[in-house]
């Protein structure tokens, strides 16, 4: 309405919902004389062109007439006749076709790629900037002084073409082979490639600049294709500054791994992150080149760390070591070199979302007639299934499998359908094509010069076995971890005992020293270990690995403490209490939350904000992140911006996200409006509601462009770090996903509340944004999610026996799903129900030492006899080492 017609927003609402009602342009009054016109003149042009029997580039005219009846740019009437002479083209060509017939073909368009070459180029001003594929430059000969070239790692920039005819045809190339092979594949695309790039050196007469990323527009790590072309022969891999640490006695030996196989158990603070970049750059410094090593890690921040520090150590680098999660190496062994085709997957596979992949599954259970339910069994079934290390028994044989057999068959199949893969066939297909396959496993195995592996204690089997294939050919394999923190199991296929047998049966190193946290905290984590000793069920709990302390461990003269409370609210206010001491007396210090579930974490933080405390939450879940609740209010707001609600919730995701800092009297404000507040006037407003006010005025453009891009104009106009930007595209990603489901915008925004509530998954990366750098911040954060982080004071709350079990004879398990389905893997050792409640209480000794050992200097467990659902035990740590008595 406001671009078209000069309406704004807070006038046309009314309007725009009565059209929507009456399903077309109804009449309609505005209170403006000057809107009613504009209205309907524009109303008279549709009808008038609805009597008419034209064709539809005669009404794109009508339409361009209309709307442009003043002064045209030169250009844009250029860009326009190019336009129009495409629609003619096109009528030409399906002018005679039926309506069906026509609507088909439009839907192919929508859904695939058009691909037209006129026969000559478009008029282009010398001074213009030309956005444009390789291939058009190419066909057209557009030289220019510079060439900017993005996202070259992603693999888009190649050819993926199998067929033995076609490359034949391409490339020019006579074929005589039996079979087309990997190496063929390689040579010839290489070749392609090659020619590719030359021809566009040959149109740009000064300089080019290319850039990669790590990660692509939905968060999946690209596989880094066209990087080799650019690595010349010159000395570039020697260092400006040399990265040099000190290495203590207990480090020396890992710096100084020359190759091999190895394990180095590294407990909390040991500084291995900081160790294994010192021996990757010493590496490239003694001559290895970074293309042959390979460093895998559990979590995608990790390798942006490791890979950051490389690059700030050896800045003339002009390739880096292949740094990526296990999952990441696994795509770009399914895509690279066109490997998807040896598992019959389609060249243009995508990773499935959590949302996605439940709806599939669900779609599935439903046409099979059986309860969605039991979806959360089957995902775990399927699980189970895929990441068999040695095969799996027919899955008929499953006992009370709920017909579990034929919901995997159908979910498989409609997932091939839609060309996705989920994370778990990203680890089944790269394992799958590289033990069956003989030219795969010798290509990547020669590739992989040296692999190393952080957080190896998170690895499953099949995981495991992936990598010994790779270092198979040079036999350097060096994996670090630390069993005490494993603590993954319960939801995923890890085992903590693969990196134990690998450690014990290979070279082992052990950095016990730790600097992070206090004497006094070291103690305590070391007097959890001695309890589990104590325990005939736990004894294997933990490995034997004190932490012990340096001379640079912080000083202080706080114990921890383990403090019980009668209420669940006398234990929160404790916090509260403690909180705003800290941030009035210790200003420079960071302090965490530490909770067991991620639905804790919102209703800490709604306490806690609603108390003046500032909470920066790290959660699994995309509704509990910042960014998110902004364009989710916004997007509300822009659906009905009259409604006082959206207005409020939109003010307070603001508020929350530290970019206005509203005042309690402003929000009350809001809430006691009697008319909309876009329709007030900014004279009688304070300084944060006027800013506000101007803000919600000039959004009319958001209102009628596609979601997805009003998700991003949304989000950048708030959002400026690096992170931020990127987790606005994603966010973007998932919208646009959606809107090829759905067409209506307000399903789609309520899908989008819905997918808000679920795990985010691992197949879209929202890249943590810390701001540490706000230290009068508390993070709020799962144990889980901790890991790997350090703050000065930390609390551990509602630690009861329920939450934290760490008593077998009470721990009520079952086997579960997942359990009778492993049952069926060939070579499976079978759990009786003791074992089941061991690991169970093992896994959740591991995660309290994880958290008390994220503290630095002080540390602070509590409990309540009384939880939110009535009484309750405190869990048994507090008897066995905090000190209180049963």
């Amino acid at each position: 309405f406001f671009d078209c017609l000069n309406i704004p927003a807070k006038h046309s609402q009314k309007a725009v919902n009565r059209c929507v009602y009456e399903g077309t342009l109804t009449d309609f009054e505005f209170e403006n004389p000057k809107y009613s016109e504009n209205y309907k003149k524009f109303r008279d042009l549709i009808k008038d062109l609805q009597n008419k029997e034209i064709k539809f580039s005669a009404e794109i005219l009508e339409f361009y007439k209309y709307f442009y009846k003043n002064e045209i740019l030169e250009k844009e009437i250029k860009d326009f006749n190019f336009f129009l002479k495409e629609v003619r083209s096109f009528e030409k060509a399906f002018g005679n076709l039926s309506d069906e017939e026509r609507k088909n073909i439009i839907l192919q368009f929508q859904n695939g790629i058009i691909s037209e070459n006129p026969s000559v180029a478009e008029e282009i001003d010398n001074s213009a900037v030309i956005i444009s594929t390789p291939q058009k430059v190419i066909d057209f000969e557009i030289k220019r002084k510079y060439q900017i070239w993005l996202d070259v790692s992603n693999d888009l920039w190649t050819m993926r073409d199998t067929g033995v005819l076609y490359n034949a045809w391409v490339f020019n190339a006579e074929w005589q082979d039996k079979e087309f092979s990997v190496e063929d594949n390689l040579r010839l695309s290489s070749e392609k490639n090659a020619r590719v790039i030359r021809k566009l050196f040959l149109c740009c007469e000064k300089k080019i600049f290319a850039y990669f990323s790590q990660y692509d527009s939905s968060g999946y790590e690209n596989i880094g294709v066209l990087q080799s072309y650019f690595i010349s022969d010159e000395t570039e891999n020697q260092a400006q500054k040399k990265f040099s640490i000190t290495p203590r006695p207990d480090q020396i030996k890992v710096v100084e791994y020359k190759g091999g196989k190895a394990a180095v158990n590294a407990v909390p603070g040991a500084g291995k992150t900081t160790v294994l970049t010192a021996l990757i750059i010493r590496m490239i410094e003694n001559g290895v080149k970074p293309s042959g090593i390979y460093v895998l890690t559990y979590m995608e921040s990790a390798a942006t760390n490791i890979r950051d520090k490389i690059k700030r150590a050896l800045p003339n680098l002009t390739e880096i070591p292949n740094v990526s999660t296990i999952h990441g190496l696994c795509f770009k062994i399914i895509k690279e070199n066109n490997n998807y085709t040896r598992v019959n997957l389609a060249d243009n596979i995508e990773i499935a979302d959590e949302n996605t992949r439940q709806k599939i599954l669900n779609e599935c259970i439903t046409k099979l007639g059986l309860s969605v339910d039991d979806s959360d069994n089957y995902l775990s079934g399927i699980s189970a299934v895929k990441l068999s290390p040695n095969g799996i028994k027919p899955l008929k044989y499953l006992k009370n499998g709920k017909s579990f057999d034929k919901v995997f068959e159908l979910y498989d199949k409609n997932m091939r359908q839609a060309g996705l893969i989920d994370y778990d066939d990203m680890i089944k297909y790269a394992v799958e094509l590289t033990e069956k396959h003989e030219d795969i496993r010798n290509f990547y195995a020669e590739s992989c010069e040296y692999i190393f592996e952080d957080e190896a204690q998170d690895s499953s089997e099949l995981q495991q076995k992936l990598l010994i294939m790779l270092s198979s050919k040079h036999g350097n394999l060096l994996r670090i971890g630390d069993i005490n923190q494993a603590i993954t199991s319960s939801f995923t296929d890890s085992d903590p005992k693969c990196f134990k047998k690998y450690f014990e049966e290979n070279e082992q190193m052990v950095m016990k020293s730790s600097q992070r946290s206090s004497v006094q905290i070291q103690t305590l984590a070391n007097q959890l270990i001695d309890y589990s000793k104590t325990k005939t069920d736990l004894k294997d709990t933990f490995f034997d690995s004190k932490l012990m302390p340096t001379a640079k461990n912080p000083k202080t003269d706080k114990s921890p403490e383990f403090l019980v409370f009668e209420s669940l609210d006398e234990e929160k206010i404790f916090v509260l209490n403690a909180l705003r001491e800290i941030f009035q007396n210790q200003k420079d210090m960071t302090v965490a939350i530490l909770l067991r579930n991620n639905s804790q974490i919102a209703i800490w933080a709604d306490f806690l904000s609603k108390n003046g405390i500032t909470v920066t939450t790290r959660s699994d879940y995309l509704g509990q992140k910042n960014i998110f609740k902004v364009i989710s209010a916004y997007l509300h707001f822009l659906q009905f911006p009259l409604v006082k609600d959206n207005v409020c919730k939109l003010a307070k995701a603001l508020k929350d996200a530290n970019i206005i800092n509203f005042s309690k009297s402003e929000l009350e404000y809001l809430k006691g409006l009697k008319t909309p507040f876009i329709n007030c006037s900014d004279e009688d407003l304070s300084e944060n509601l006027t800013h506000f006010w101007w803000d919600l005025q000039f959004n009319d453009d958001l209102t009628y462009i596609p979601p997805e891009d009003a998700v991003i104009k949304i989000g950048l106009k708030y959002f400026s770090t690096v992170n931020e930007k990127s987790n606005v595209y994603l966010i973007s990603t998932i919208v646009k996903r959606l809107a090829m489901t759905y067409k209506n915008q307000a399903d789609i925004i309520s899908k989008l509340d819905d997918i808000a509530k679920q795990p985010i998954g691992s197949a879209f990366k929202f890249f943590e944004d810390e701001q540490t750098e706000n230290t009068l911040s508390v993070r709020l954060m799962t144990m889980h999610k901790s890991k790997g982080d350090e703050f000065d004071i930390v609390f551990i709350p509602e630690t009861s026996e329920y939450s934290y079990p760490l008593n077998t004879q009470k721990i009520k398990a079952k086997s579960t799903f997942a359990e009778n389905i492993k049952q069926l893997r060939i070579g499976y050792k079978t759990k009786n129900q003791m074992e089941i409640k061991t690991e169970i209480a093992e896994e959740t000794l591991r995660l309290l030492y994880v958290g008390i050992t994220r503290a630095k200097r002080e540390l602070y467990i509590t409990c309540s006899k009384k939880g939110s659902y009535g009484k309750q035990a405190i869990s048994d740590l507090f008897y066995a080492i905090g000190g209180v008595a049963e």
